[in-house]
């Protein structure tokens, strides 16, 4: 009959030790180093920032395990697995702390309840209530868009919310983030999920025309929809943003015209969500270059060194003008795809133009942070822009309400461009200018 140890050998409890130990510097790594989002050490960091109390399972882990080498006296264990520990406990709670400091900064009320209740709410998804075809385009390409309705209970006409999806402008799709169709149909919105062109060949022209073709489909049946078609606003994410900028900031500029007969539809305001505002300084500033060489390439038609003008017409940031829509943007501060860059110059630009708009560096959040619908980073960006759609663009809705926090609703608040330039632990408030 085999006797088995009773307790873990001290090879084992070394072990143990020093994997944790190990574990504890590649996730610090992946989460501060700031590598290339498509990499191994990316992927963590990115999972990491998302779902950071996740670590909470392995400081715990480490902890008992600190405690147990210290009860036995193995004071090299012990030293490992508590530095460990306390690693990844910083790590847990850094990034929800640092976005408790701003929100509460900025005056938005945070939900702990609803940080572990709504934290997959992203992935649920369900069939849109309605599709209709927008657009035959002449090369038979059908172009479509999904209609989220607003409440029954919000009076017509209703103002409208148009998203367009991200995926680097050569893949994804139309309600591909329907937590945010679900969450403009609360507040009163209309919401249609667009879908647009992608590579191959290179639609550096037809995306935004897209986009603007269907708008144009949104203005001329807004009397059959119920919809108000001078109270049209847009929102985008990623490379879905920069459409949403550059569709509202161009609508007159006849370089980039729809890609169906379709009159110029006013934009009430904008909401950015990680977009780039300039796709050559992309190329240049972005912790990602390979990946982001490759996207261009196929959305653009090559480099910036062939086609510099193609980049400098499809940067938002060369259309602004004092006509610009109001717009507020968010991007994360530990962002590995979009530089802080993207987001302060664009901010400058509106600031010069006297364009009303907020402009907001979210610290502990990464690329595509609303991906847990229930993080304090989401919580506050759903806040703010809840906020900003009601200075701008109220709905008629029982719940059209900004919540707790919401910044004064005057033209003058609006104009003066509120972005966070906080050190990393996100302990300073944002100023404003």
């Amino acid at each position: 009959m085999t006797n088995w140890p009773s307790r873990p050998s001290p090879i084992i409890r070394a072990a143990a030790s020093g994997f944790l130990a190990l574990i504890a510097a590649w996730i610090a790594y992946a989460m501060l180093g700031a590598p290339q989002l498509y990499s191994w050490a990316g992927a963590t960091g990115l999972f990491a920032l998302m779902f950071p109390l996740f670590l909470v399972i392995p400081a715990v882990a480490a902890a008992c395990v600190a405690v147990f080498a210290a009860i036995r006296r193995e004071r090299v264990n012990a030293l490992l697995a508590g530095c460990a520990a306390t690693s990844l406990a910083a790590l847990a709670l850094w990034p929800p702390m640092a976005q408790w400091r701003i929100a509460r900064a900025a005056g938005v009320e945070l939900s702990p309840s609803r940080y572990l209740s709504e934290a997959f709410a992203a992935l649920h998804r369900t069939a849109p209530p309605h599709t209709f075809r927008y657009a035959t385009i002449t090369d038979g390409a059908g172009l479509e868009l999904d209609w989220w309705p607003a409440e029954s209970a919000v009076r017509k006409p209703r103002p409208a919310l148009v998203m367009i999806h991200g995926g680097g402008w050569v893949e994804g799709g139309r309600s591909d983030m329907q937590a945010w169709d679900r969450w403009g149909q609360g507040l009163g919105y209309d919401v249609f999920d667009v879908s647009y062109r992608l590579p191959p060949p290179a639609r550096w022209r037809e995306e935004v025309g897209d986009v603007k073709c269907a708008l144009g489909w949104i203005e001329a049946h807004a009397p059959s929809l119920g919809i108000d078609p001078s109270r049209i606003s847009l929102i985008g994410y990623s490379a879905g943003g920069n459409l949403a900028l550059l569709a509202a900031y161009s609508m007159r500029d006849g370089t980039l015209p729809p890609t169906c007969p379709a009159p110029p539809a006013p934009i009430r305001t904008v909401i950015n969500l990680y977009g780039p505002s300039d796709l050559v300084q992309l190329r240049r500033n972005s912790a990602t270059p390979a990946y982001v060489a490759k996207v261009t390439d196929a959305y653009v038609g090559g480099p910036p060194q062939l086609f510099r003008d193609r980049y400098r017409l499809l940067s938002p940031l060369a259309h602004v003008t004092p006509a610009a829509p109001p717009t507020i943007s968010f991007l994360g501060e530990n962002d590995r795809l979009v530089s802080r860059e993207q987001l302060t110059n664009l901010d400058a630009a509106l600031t010069r133009a006297a364009a009303p708009h907020e402009s907001w560096l979210v610290p502990g959040a990464d690329h595509v942070f609303d991906g847990d619908w229930g993080s304090f980073a989401t919580q506050f960006a759903r806040a703010k822009a809840q906020a900003f759609l009601q200075r701008f663009d109220p709905a008629p809705s029982p719940r059209a309400s900004p919540q707790p926090g919401g910044d004064a609703a005057t033209p003058q608040a609006a104009r003066r461009a509120r972005v966070d330039r906080a050190d990393t632990s996100g302990s300073r408030p944002p100023p404003q200018t």
